[in-house]
Order: C-alpha cells, then structure tokens, then sequence
C-alpha cells in the first residue's frame, strides 16, 4: 500500500511523497511474486518461473536483495547475489533465474529515460552535478 504525503519542495511548490509499506508477496506477476512499492515505479519480485520479457518504455535497475541466481539478458547469462546490480536497457529481453534450493528476491526501479550518458540531464542526476546529493 502506498500513501501520498504533500511536501514542500526546495522553490516552495508542493510535491506528493509516496511512502509504501512492504507486505510479503501477495501478488504473482509474469516474474513471480511481487508487492508495488510506489506502483509503475519500483515493486520488489521474488523469482520463479520466471517469462522471457521486455518493456519497451522503460529501463529497469534490479537490485537484488537477497539469494542468488542468474539473470538473463537476451542471450547472456549473469550470475547475481545479494547486493548485486543489473540496468536492463528497453527492448532487451530478461528474466531472473533463482538458484536451486535458493530464492531470488529483487528490487525492481523502474527509469523512464537512459542511463548511459547520452541524455545530459539524466547523466547530470546519476552523476550528483547539479544538486545538494
């Protein structure tokens, strides 16, 4: 569940804060279960029988979170553990592979522009230029 908080920004506008409380994994998704977080923007997945997919508006973070197991990007294979990450480019097919007798329990960020610096304001965000962060 997720609960908007309106703050203050830095220029004195207003801006909403979602604030989500993790329940387990209610939900089974094409991934495996997951929970939304701040919904279309992170969500955390635990993966089994995991599909074959790609987003084409969309890149994806996957942090992982706890086990290990192998993440598949077309046809590369990455072996991942906890604290691991993976940017999953749009149109890039992938999907989680837990190890055997292990879970794999990601979170997902969902980002709505690249990340590979050839959009300057988006690479200016990544890098920490041009804020307080």
């Amino acid at each position: 569940m997720s609960d908007p908080i309106e703050v203050k920004d830095v220029n004195g506008g207003k801006s909403t804060v979602q604030v989500s409380h993790f329940d387990g994994f209610p939900d089974e998704g094409i991934c495996g279960y997951r929970d939304e977080w701040q919904p279309g923007i992170l969500h955390v997945v635990s993966f089994h029988d995991s599909k074959s997919h790609y987003h084409d508006e969309k890149e994806e973070i996957f942090l992982v979170l706890e086990g290990s197991g192998r993440i598949i990007l077309g046809d590369i294979e990455v072996a991942v553990s906890r604290w691991d990450t993976v940017l999953v480019p749009r149109y890039v097919e992938h999907m989680g592979i837990p190890d055997p007798d292990r879970d794999l329990v990601v979170a997902v960020f969902f980002i709505d522009r690249p990340v590979d610096g050839s959009d300057p304001e988006t690479s200016a965000r990544f890098s920490g230029e041009g804020s307080n962060g």
